[in-house]
């Protein structure tokens, strides 16, 4: 009986794991500007499409918090990261963060702080 029901169990987890990866393949990204300057834009992307795909926010005051989706349903089955490029008027910064396995992201919502002079990632399940 306890293999029956040790079998049932890991069934349902694979059928689980596999409707979560296929149906589940945005990241959420929550973008928030603590630096004293209004930044021109913010692009989002991943490696696994050669940084093709992006997410892009146009125009982010001082204190403004905005959200933002990347669609990974082109990005290949391989392992990757996200990146960030933050432009404004006088200096343009990027960051590599974060973990996708499989062409799937994470259940997570990344919190991206834009400081004056850094990128803070913090990861919350959601």
């Amino acid at each position: 009986m306890k293999k029956f029901i040790r079998l049932t169990i890991s069934i349902i987890c694979v059928f689980y794991l596999f409707y979560t990866c296929h149906n589940n393949k945005v990241a959420d990204f929550e973008i928030i500007n603590e630096s004293k300057s209004i930044i021109d834009s913010v692009k989002i992307s991943c490696s696994g499409t050669n940084y093709r795909n992006k997410s892009v926010i146009t125009k982010l005051l001082p204190k403004e918090r905005s959200k933002l989706t990347l669609n990974m349903n082109d990005v290949k089955k391989i392992d990757g990261n996200y990146f960030i490029e933050i432009f404004k008027k006088a200096k343009n910064t990027n960051k590599a963060f974060g973990y996708y396995s499989n062409g799937c992201p994470t259940n997570s919502i990344y919190k991206l702080i834009i400081k004056k002079d850094t990128i803070l990632v913090k990861e919350r399940m959601k």
